[in-house]
């Protein structure tokens, strides 16, 4: 995903189903799609996603894409 980030210029941020309504960009997941457009049949990963936890993740390799770029 950090990668993804990168390559295609996508904040390293969490979208609320408001803000994708909005047309931000940055990270989200089909319950947030299904929830703001209401439609689809993905509801994947659910309440229980550690968000916080996989953003930080994300953009701590993203840190290091960057560092690693610059040499």
């Amino acid at each position: 995903v950090a990668k993804w980030c990168w390559l295609y210029k996508i904040p390293r941020r969490w979208l609320t189903p408001g803000e994708l309504l909005q047309d931000k960009r940055g990270l989200t997941t089909h319950v947030d799609v299904n929830t703001a457009f209401k439609r689809g049949t993905h509801w994947d990963p659910g309440g229980g996603f550690p968000r916080d936890v996989f953003l930080a993740l994300v953009r701590k390799e993203y840190a290091g894409i960057v560092k690693e770029r610059k040499r």
